[in-house]
Parts: C-alpha cells; sequence; structure tokens
C-alpha cells in the first residue's frame, strides 16, 4: 500500500485500465482472466475445467454457499489467487460498472502483504468520487442469444473542491447457448469524497 513505481517493484505486474476492459468488451475478472498473461480463469465464461478447486465454502449457519467469483488459477498453480479490493481482503464477485483498474502481481511476492496465495494478488481498484467537476455515462450493451446489459455512472458536487458523491448501478441479463444457463446481475455502488484540507482526503 505504498505509493511506488511500478517499474521500482520486483514484481510481475499486469495493470488492466477501465479503457482496455471496454476495449476488449469484458465487464469482469471472469471474462479479462482469458486474455492476461499467466491467468486461467474457471466456470461458465472460463478456459479451464477447474474440477479439482471447490466452488462453494460453508457459511455461519452450516449452510454450503456457492462462492460468487470463480477460481482464477495463476502462472499454473491450482488453489486460486487472492482477490482484494483496494487491497482489502474480498469474495465480492467483479463487475466493470465499479472498477477503474484490476491489478494482477503474479508470483509470490503476494506474501510480502500479509497473507496471500503464492499465485499473487488481484486487486480491483474501485471508483472514487470526484470533487472537481459533475460527470455521468450511461452504456447498453446487447449481446448473443438475446443478453442485455445496462448501466449508469453519475458523479455529483457537493461542494466545489471538497464534497462529491459517486453512484454506480448495473443490471446485466447474460444468456448463452443453452437456454436453462444465465447469468443475472443486479447491483449497486455509492462511494464520497471529502477533502476537509488540501492533504487530507476522506473516502
Amino acid at each position: 500500500r505504498l505509493r511506488t513505481d511500478l517499474r521500482d517493484l520486483a514484481a510481475s505486474i499486469s495493470v488492466i485500465t477501465k479503457d482496455f476492459m471496454e476495449d476488449l468488451g469484458v465487464n469482469s475478472l471472469d471474462q479479462l482472466a482469458t486474455y492476461t498473461l499467466g491467468t486461467e480463469i474457471g466456470g461458465i465464461d472460463g478456459n479451464f475445467s477447474d474440477t479439482f478447486v471447490s466452488q462453494s465454502f460453508t457459511s455461519f449457519d452450516g449452510s454450503l454457499v456457492s462462492r460468487a467469483t470463480p477460481s482464477v488459477r495463476v502462472r499454473g498453480i491450482s488453489g486460486g489467487a487472492t482477490h482484494t479490493r483496494d487491497y482489502f481482503l474480498t469474495d465480492i464477485g467483479s463487475d466493470a460498472y465499479n472498477i477503474d483498474r484490476i491489478d494482477i502481481q503474479r508470483g509470490p511476492n503476494g506474501m510480502l502483504f500479509g497473507l496471500g496465495s503464492p499465485q499473487g494478488v488481484i486487486n480491483q481498484g474501485l471508483i472514487k468520487a470526484n470533487p472537481q467537476r459533475n460527470s455521468t455515462t450511461v452504456s447498453t450493451r446487447f449481446g448473443s442469444y438475446d443478453g442485455y446489459r445496462g448501466s449508469i455512472d453519475h458523479n455529483q458536487v457537493l461542494i466545489k473542491d471538497k464534497l462529491a458523491l459517486r453512484l454506480a448501478g448495473v443490471y446485466d441479463d447474460t444468456r448463452y447457448q443453452i437456454e436453462e444457463a444465465f447469468k443475472i446481475s443486479r447491483r449497486g455502488y455509492g462511494t464520497l469524497t471529502y477533502q476537509p484540507w488540501k492533504n487530507t482526503v476522506l473516502r
């Protein structure tokens, strides 16, 4: 979590920007992992079977719950990479509607930053509110087999250069050749940025 230039880090790191994800037409890490270096993804959008990795875990009440994020295999090692959001551990599935960038750090250097997989760390950098200007982005996409996706991202300045609110939402209905297979996502996200003094920012 230190501000260090990538060129000064002795690790294999790929930085995937939001623009690059839009160019590829991918909406999540599930789809992105098939295009990035040294990564493979299990699940319905994946490129390996992932039959040796459990896709479920036991919840607090003892019931079996499916994981929201399929296993990502990095460097050919089974077990899955460590997933983080702004460098905090997470099991929340990724979606491009609230992601600014994805950093894929390959290799055991990930263990230098706490308890992490020897495969490395996959970090989702979330979008942040901007107290400088208002902005709104609306997008729609139509896919194969009558699939549809719509998203909105609005940044509102509440106090110029001091306080801003950003809200984002998405509805994604992904369909496949087999009619019984589908994925529906309804998500919302909100974030505040408050800058009371020049060198202090609260998010």
